[in-house]
């Protein structure tokens, strides 16, 4: 099965086409082809699955539907304004407040001599 979008109907005559990524041409459906859809209720824009015949594409050159469908999964989902803010990400309060630990620590420099070599101090030797 592939998927693609309707982008015309003309419900008088009962039939409309439908653009897929898979094809250069818009592929042509007629109402009788639409399993458990109604006619009534397709609009622009909306996402179907369809299967194409084979045989009329290879003789003919010509796109036609055998059965469009709605898809079994949907492809797109759209947030309302209550399920957006669950997920937005929050974190905790005190997060933000600290600064990191390594930051805060003062630089501990080792001793260095006058030519700027740092001294080694064994502590067994005196």
């Amino acid at each position: 099965m592939r998927i693609g979008q309707i982008i015309t109907i003309v419900a008088d005559r009962k039939f409309g086409f439908i653009r897929s990524e898979h094809f250069r041409d818009d592929v042509f459906f007629h109402f009788r082809t639409l399993v458990n859809l109604n006619p009534k209720w397709l609009r622009i824009g909306q996402d179907v699955e369809f299967e194409i015949d084979e045989l009329l594409r290879i003789n003919k050159q010509k796109l036609e539907a055998t059965i469009v469908q709605q898809p079994a999964k949907p492809l797109s989902f759209t947030l309302d304004e209550e399920s957006i803010e669950g997920l937005r990400p929050s974190h905790h309060p005190k997060a933000r407040r600290r600064k990191p630990g390594w930051k805060s620590r003062p630089n501990q420099a080792q001793p260095t001599d006058e030519h700027g070599s740092a001294e080694t101090v064994d502590p067994g030797v005196d």
